[in-house]
């Protein structure tokens, strides 16, 4: 469902960034239009539950969609599913949706470089080669030195949408903690790596 979320945002951003990009008009141009056939949308059924409700200073306020809540619970799994088939199902019948993906994959890739910041006499620093989901960790022993990969958040999953987190380094440097999070989600996975062995201890 966050997946879907993330991926419903990002192409809505690609519209309008395709629209305030495109090539500014002179009194020469004419406007073009783009023919853009109407896509119904038929929503899935979402039960309501009228028993579930809260009291909160003598008021009762109904909550129908709580169970929605339970992520893990089959019923939740199969709204989802219904959800993403439309979701996808109406992206993929949009024209130009090819177009917009390829401008922005040409804009986007470039090498970003993060803030490098300095611990227990390492230098680290978070580098994406152009187009990775998931920017890499590296350290350098001295400012000139050549860089050693750290950690790949990409390698955390198949379709690297397993992100890092939150991280931390002990004081001496030799442990890194971090934490991940699959697709997007709140739940975190903790892990400690030791640097000196490049392995979980």
């Amino acid at each position: 469902m966050r997946t879907s979320n993330f991926k419903i945002c990002w192409y809505l951003s690609s519209l309008l960034l395709a629209a305030s990009c495109g090539p500014a008009g002179d009194a020469g141009t004419k406007s073009q239009s783009m023919d853009y056939k109407k896509i119904p949308v038929t929503y899935p059924d979402t039960r309501q539950d009228a028993a579930v409700t809260d009291i909160y200073f003598g008021d009762t306020i109904n909550d129908p969609y709580r169970w929605l809540e339970d992520d893990q619970s089959d019923e939740t799994k199969s709204w989802v599913q219904a959800e993403n088939k439309l979701t996808f199902g109406y992206l993929e019948q949009i024209p130009f949706r090819e177009k917009i993906k390829d401008r922005l994959e040409a804009i986007w890739d470039f090498e970003k470089y993060g803030a490098p910041f300095k611990k227990a006499g390492i230098y680290y620093f978070f580098k994406n080669s152009g187009l990775q989901n998931q920017s890499v960790l590296y350290r350098q022993q001295t400012l000139d030195g050549d860089p050693e990969t750290v950690l790949d958040p990409n390698t955390f999953s198949a379709d690297g949408t397993t992100s890092l987190q939150e991280y931390s380094f002990s004081k001496d440097g030799r442990y890194l903690a971090y934490c991940m999070s699959e697709g997007g989600a709140d739940w975190l996975t903790s892990l400690v790596r030791d640097l000196e062995k490049g392995e979980q201890p």
